[in-house]
């Protein structure tokens, strides 16, 4: 278990296979990067300023933990698990570098979460005209 992680521009956690890391905290500002294909589980509060990228693995959370501001950036074969019976808000979602619209994304709805949470994503906000390249 890490107490706390304090970011300070880009920071990867490359956790391996099998392998699951407990942060407590994590403050700081900069871009946090989960790599390998262990499980990062946030424990406590996340208050850092800056992007989160799930590049492989599991973040898991049992609260929401991540913070409101971020955005996320999802890479296919990764899974974020909200293993919570509540919402986890972000500011906006990218997967496989493709933005997608603001809304609600579930287990039921998307194969890379896991866990009865459900992820609101802010921007862009719900009914705005998205145009796809």
């Amino acid at each position: 278990m890490i107490d706390q992680t304090v970011l300070s521009g880009a920071s990867a956690l490359d956790i391996g296979p099998s392998a699951r890391c407990e942060t407590v905290a994590i403050t700081g500002a900069g871009t946090l990067t989960k790599n390998g294909a262990g499980t990062l589980a946030l424990t406590g509060p996340a208050s850092y300023v800056g992007g989160t990228v799930l590049a492989a693995g599991t973040v898991s959370l049992d609260a929401a933990r991540l913070p409101t501001t971020t955005d996320l950036y999802v890479t296919s074969g990764a899974t974020l698990s909200l293993d919570f019976s509540g919402k986890q808000h972000i500011h906006s979602l990218y997967v496989d570098s493709i933005q997608m619209p603001g809304g609600r994304y579930t287990s039921t709805k998307v194969s890379w979460i896991t866990g009865s949470g459900t992820l609101i994503v802010t921007y862009p906000p719900v009914g705005t005209l998205f145009l796809l390249h």
